[in-house]
């Protein structure tokens, strides 16, 4: 393909593109013999792949059914998810294909940069950081299971659970029971924290202070943090801050009965973090009180950082569309925060976001709703903003899924993760399209 072609072809196509390859590629890794030790039908091998890919955690069958080489597999694939569909195909394209102008071009569109040795370095940091953090993660939990464990067994759970955790997967190869023998230890909790609140920041964050406090060209270095690192930092400590409140307040005599108050008081910290990225509980969802899984809904929703492990439709997009509101109540025309106008196609893009994403949810609930009659409306709500959130709780109804509600939930995690207005303009993508340079007559109507 020539680099006017790719630079003309739709970066959302690529997305899209991408992610069903690596799906499909990781359902037949996965039905090879050596990969499980049990029959796993088509569907369910799909879904899995999917769930990984787009680290949701929602699975229809035990994980327990994957050999040690499905394993490694299931490994692979949440790795490659985590570091993110744009991120693997930009490096795949720098490393293998580096086509050119074409490679800047569409990276400057999938990344809103515009310098492309920024984007190459950047694309370097990710890997760099997403290996070093995950390696130090599994470092530090390695001790933790090797207490319950051989040593060979303690390695694989270690590197597994940090990949998972910082890949915001929420996947665990241990059952529930065991899952929540280890909330008594106050080590694991701790670690996970740290490695979903580095995840959550995003890599972008990350870059920023990392050239900030250590800059490449001292005459180039920036003195102050950029107003998205300023909202990312700002939105994620309020987010994270309120629903660990609320989660000490509702669970201190539920979940955290049995615990002291230093546990409990880092068990709501550690799921204040969890609810909104990762989905990983240390108690079953049954037992906790049904605010919090509402809680879980919106944090989930609203999300992490953009390019991040984490999904939702971004603590950024959120901010715009809050800053649009204020803009409308307090009379003004220009949308700002921070001392700063947020550009007027900005603030209409996440207008787009956060409409189509509550659209697909309710779509979705009601698809299901036809397909899966024999549950009630609260439990198949909670599943597809669960699997569109990439937040991946899961309640017991995805392993009971029809193969219809499996398809459904299959495409809430793509386009959960993809992002709606990607999709959206993936598909009305045209080649002939024109941009319309007129207006038609202003005319007002009736709001409200």
């Amino acid at each position: 393909m020539s680099c006017t072609k790719l630079a003309n072809f739709s970066p959302g196509r690529v997305i899209i593109a991408s992610l069903f390859f690596t799906i499909l590629i990781g359902a037949l890794l996965l039905s090879l013999p050596f990969a499980s030790e049990h029959y796993i039908s088509f569907i369910d091998l799909c879904f899995t792949a999917t769930s990984l890919t787009c680290v949701t955690g929602l699975f229809t069958i035990p994980l327990t059914h994957f050999s040690f080489s499905g394993q490694l597999i299931l490994l692979f694939l949440m790795q490659i998810g985590g570091l993110g569909i744009i991120t693997m195909t930009l490096l795949f394209m720098y490393l293998i294909a580096d086509l050119g102008l074409g490679t800047q071009l569409m990276a400057s569109q999938l990344l809103e940069i515009d310098s492309w040795p920024h984007i190459k370095r950047l694309l370097i940091f990710i890997v760099g950081l997403t290996f070093a953090v995950e390696l130090a993660g599994a470092l530090l939990l390695f001790p933790v299971f090797f207490s319950d464990h051989t040593f060979g067994k303690a390695l694989l759970l270690a590197i597994f659970h940090a990949v998972s955790v910082f890949c915001n997967a929420g996947v665990w190869l241990l059952n529930q029971n065991a899952i929540s023998n280890y909330s008594n230890f106050a080590l694991m909790p701790l670690i996970m924290i740290a490695l979903i609140f580095i995840s959550d920041i995003g890599f972008m964050t990350w870059y920023e202070i990392s050239t900030y406090l250590w800059p490449v060209d001292s005459k180039k270095k920036i003195h102050h943090l950029s107003l998205q690192s300023k909202i990312v930092f700002h939105g994620t400590f309020l987010i994270v801050g309120i629903s660990s409140i609320c989660f000490l307040v509702l669970e201190w005599n539920n979940a955290l009965k049995d615990f002291s108050w230093i546990q409990k008081y880092i068990l709501a910290v550690f799921h204040g973090n969890s609810m909104r990225s990762t989905g990983l509980l240390l108690a079953h969802p049954d037992q906790l009180h049904p605010a919090t899984g509402l809680i879980a809904m919106i944090t989930g929703f609203i999300g992490a950082a953009p390019l991040s492990t984490g999904s939702g439709v971004k603590i950024t997009t959120v901010a715009v569309f809050l800053a649009m509101i204020r803009s409308v109540i307090n009379g003004r025309f220009a949308v700002e925060i921070k001392n700063r106008t947020i550009p007027i196609e900005q603030a209409q893009k996440a207008v787009a976001i956060i409409f189509l994403s509550l659209f697909w949810i309710m779509l979705s609930t009601f698809l299901l709703l036809l397909s899966e009659d024999q549950w009630p409306l609260g439990a198949l709500l909670y599943e597809t903003t669960m699997a569109f959130t990439n937040v991946g709780i899961n309640t017991g109804v995805t392993a009971n899924l029809s193969t219809i509600g499996k398809l459904i939930i299959m495409s809430d995690m793509m386009i959960g993760r993809i992002g709606s207005v990607t999709l959206l303009l993936a598909i009305l993508k045209s080649k002939n399209r024109k941009v319309v340079d007129f207006s038609y007559p202003e005319e007002r109507v009736t709001l409200g």
